[in-house]
């Protein structure tokens, strides 16, 4: 019998002793969360089959939180603000840029266009030349060809040895 009792008592302990230490640690906790030394805990969270531990704030330091994140935000949009001023300069810096970029373009379009119209008149010049020396070659060769039938003629009736006399 000693057997059968010692079986009942003991779930009976178990399970007070399991229900004691809960009612202790959540007594420990209340003073912890009073004292200030208990102000997150950690909260275990599945997500897509990936276990994730995440600090919780507990109590009075939410407020706490909340202040400090005010200051920051306030600091954050300052910043923020800082930030797009410094953007907004640099894109009229950009602008201003383009604007130049645009006018050297344009001049130098300008230029080339020029350019090309001198090139293209020296061109038809030099056409013209080359067609002018063509007919002065062909001019030339006809010259020639007439002088050497007189040399030849000359020669032949005897004038180039009395043309050399003289």
């Amino acid at each position: 019998m000693s057997d059968s009792s010692t079986l009942r008592s003991s779930p009976t302990r178990t399970h007070r002793s399991s229900r004691l230490s809960t009612i202790g640690s959540e007594a420990n906790d209340k003073k912890r969360s009073i004292r200030g030394r208990r102000s997150s805990m950690s909260v275990k969270e599945v997500i897509d089959g990936v276990e994730i531990t995440k600090d919780v704030i507990i109590g009075d330091d939410i407020s706490k939180v909340n202040e400090k994140n005010s200051s920051l935000l306030s600091i954050k949009m300052a910043a923020i603000e800082e930030e797009e001023k410094h953007l907004m300069n640099y894109i009229k810096k950009l602008q201003n840029e383009k604007e130049e970029w645009d006018k050297m373009l344009q001049n130098y379009e300008k230029s080339v266009i020029s350019q090309n119209q001198k090139l293209k008149a020296e061109i038809v010049t030099a056409e013209l030349n080359y067609e002018n020396k063509d007919e002065l070659l062909a001019q030339k060769a006809e010259c020639d060809a007439v002088l050497f039938q007189i040399e030849n003629w000359a020669a032949k009736h005897g004038f180039s040895e009395r043309l050399t006399v003289i």
